[in-house]
């Protein structure tokens, strides 16, 4: 196999769609509640008409300064905040055997008994794309701190949006930026 990434031998996208000048992202909208009542939702806008986006190792953050963000712990991908029913363990255990690669703790081979330990909620905010994430001509990406909840609440109003997550860290209501794969600020979005 071949890797389609930043990095990777081949490019994830034509040198046509590649180039710096064509990778304007901008954060549209970012509705981050302190509350805890509602889900975290940052809209990523890709405005162009013509030309995806490679947005593999970007940041999203608050902090000024992306090498902190970049040095933060990540959390769990995929994960969902889910005591375990019926078990023999509880989450307190959970958490200390770091047990997330347990078969009885997975579904479909991803951890979702996570005990309220999916999300770091310590250091700024914070999420970095992986390898292989594009975002379309003339499309948005969201980002949540929740993937599962937030897709859950998209269904009843039969929505389909492209989710990643989890952003970590301490919610606030502090200006994002986002950084590119080398740490150039390519957007910023001040909140009220």
């Amino acid at each position: 196999l071949k890797t389609y990434a930043a990095g990777g031998p081949d490019a994830l996208l034509p040198p046509s769609q590649s180039a710096a000048e064509q990778q304007a992202v901008e954060i549209k909208n970012a509705y981050i509640p302190l509350n805890g009542e509602y889900t975290p939702s940052i809209e990523l806008r890709n405005p162009s008409a013509d030309a995806a986006v490679d947005v593999s190792g970007w940041v999203l953050t608050n902090a000024q300064n992306v090498s902190e963000a970049r040095a933060e712990p990540r959390s769990k991908p995929f994960c969902d905040d889910v005591a375990p029913k019926n078990a023999e363990y509880s989450c307190e255990d959970l958490q200390r055997w770091g047990s997330c690669e347990l078969e009885s703790v997975q579904k479909k081979g991803l951890c979702r008994k996570s005990c309220g330990n999916c999300r770091l909620e310590k250091g700024p905010v914070r999420f970095t794309f992986a390898p292989g994430t594009v975002i379309p001509s003339n499309s948005s990406l969201f980002v949540t701190d929740d993937v599962v909840k937030y897709r859950r609440s998209l269904r009843k109003y039969q929505m389909h949006q492209f989710v990643v997550g989890p952003v970590d860290g301490k919610l606030e209501r502090k200006p994002l930026y986002l950084y590119n794969d080398r740490s150039d600020l390519m957007a910023e979005k001040a909140l009220a």
